[in-house]
């Protein structure tokens, strides 16, 4: 696994001399017409090499017409944390866009800054945005994609997808530092009715040795049906599987806010300008062979050598008091309630589900669980399968973060078996996975395989 991330990483950095002076958008044939409105064909392009093998330029907007081209671009104008975000903020000149951050009151907001979105959606690709960031505290800076038009837009993909996967650039808080800013993509998607999300699909900050805001530097991402690369001045930071995200056509964001009460007075956010590569189905079908490599050796054995029963813990058919919460490792799991109280009753702890098997037959329980360097064993659960407690509690292997337990041995009937979690600590235990196998040799590793049960809600 380490040698393959080695390869990739080492592909990047030879390829890395394409990146410069460029924020750059690449699609795949298939997905809707770039969101910037121009032709794919365009004479006036400059000869420019693709930043990754394989694509072929077909667009840019370099910014060198001193206003905002607003038959492509709309202005972001919605009020959110610490500013209301005003077209007049956004400028294009001398060959740059700018955001300019103001402290000054507007619609109850102490500060005012600024945005542009894609009037037309675009599908996958890859993008990248060469920028400089405000020098000043408080601001946030992004370049990002969702499958929002605009804060006015109700929910464009409701008919489509059920839900949205938003993609993160880069993401300047208003309290980094001026050498760190943080990637990755979430899912939006409702769940069982609920404003709850599914959270992070993968993603972390990324601590660079420059100051963010005293040059230009290049941020990227290749979104593809299967992956999402990350670069930072064409070095690829992280791969992150999406091959089980809501994948649809995304707007792009270019946008600064103030989060922070106190942020300093003005500054300014600039980009340099965006361009569009395209991949044939042909080329990419090469290219993805690594990255598909590279995150299946992160899943670790998917199958044994029986029959394999993988439950999503999030995917219960019954939460109960369990809340659906994000994953130390980007994943997504129930986190039981966060303190003791001795009124509760043993139902008020359980979470519960029903699945089904074709036959009698025995299982092995495994489960992926969260301890912790300090309190070690302290957020603990117990695993009861039709009415049977596993012999052991789960978050209590020891290790920091994420890691399988085995417990115990259950014979499932024919029909339906309820699974139950039972909260025995009442102290933030996290349940990420659960395994029944009949393999009673095999040991799950990594993330473990993907949700194949029909989930049911046993009660009456």
């Amino acid at each position: 696994m380490r040698s393959t991330l080695l390869n990739l990483l080492l592909y990047a950095q030879r390829r890395s001399f394409f990146f410069a002076f460029a924020c750059v958008v690449c699609v795949l044939p298939g997905c809707k017409e770039l969101a910037v409105g121009l032709p794919a064909e365009n004479e006036n392009l400059e000869e420019v090499s693709a930043p990754i093998l394989g694509y072929t330029l077909v667009w840019e907007d370099q910014f060198d017409v001193p206003v905002l081209d607003v038959e492509r671009w709309r202005y972001r104008t919605d009020c959110k944390s610490q500013s209301c975000q005003r077209p007049e903020n956004v400028l294009v000149e001398n060959g740059y866009l700018k955001v300019l951050l103001k402290k000054e009151s507007y619609n109850n907001k102490p500060f005012t800054g600024g945005g542009i979105i894609t009037r037309k959606s675009t599908g996958y690709g890859y993008y990248e945005i060469r920028a400089k960031m405000n020098d000043g505290y408080g601001w946030h800076e992004a370049f990002w994609a969702t499958g929002r038009s605009g804060f006015d837009d109700p929910n464009p993909l409701t008919d489509v997808s059920g839900g949205r996967t938003e993609i993160d650039c880069f993401e300047h808080f208003g309290n980094f530092t001026s050498s760190l800013f943080q990637y990755g993509a979430i899912d939006w998607s409702d769940m069982k009715g609920s404003n709850l999300h599914r959270g992070s699909i993968g993603g972390g900050r990324y601590e660079t040795v420059v100051d963010l805001s005293k040059d230009f530097h290049t941020y990227g991402f290749e979104y593809t049906p299967d992956y999402i690369n990350f670069f930072f001045d064409g070095k690829l930071i992280r791969t992150i599987d999406i091959r089980f995200a809501p994948q649809h056509d995304t707007y792009l964001w270019i946008t600064c806010i103030a989060t922070e009460a106190d942020a300093t007075d003005n500054g300014v956010m600039m980009v340099d300008y965006i361009r569009a590569y395209e991949i044939s189905p042909t080329e990419y079908a090469v290219r993805k062979i690594p990255f598909v490599d590279y995150l299946d050796s992160l899943r670790g054995p998917q199958h044994s050598q029986g029959t394999d029963l993988w439950i999503e813990a999030e995917d219960f058919a019954f939460t109960n008091n369990w809340i659906v919460d994000r994953g130390g490792d980007h994943s997504m799991v129930l986190r039981g309630l966060s303190s003791p109280n001795p009124t509760r009753t043993p139902a008020d702890l359980k979470a519960m589900t029903g699945i089904t098997v074709n036959e009698t037959v025995e299982y092995k329980l495994w489960v992926r669980s969260q301890d912790f360097d300090t309190q070690q064993g302290y957020r603990k659960f117990k695993v009861i399968i039709k009415g049977e407690e596993s012999p052991v509690e789960f978050g209590t292997h020891g290790k920091v973060g994420y890691g399988w337990q085995t417990g115990g041995v259950f014979t499932l009937k024919e029909g339906m078996n309820v699974v139950e979690l039972y909260d025995s600590s009442q102290y933030f235990a996290r349940c990420d996975k659960i395994l029944l196998t009949t393999d009673m040799s095999f040991v799950p590793q990594g993330i473990g395989g993907i949700s194949n049960v029909e989930h049911i809600d046993p009660r009456p």
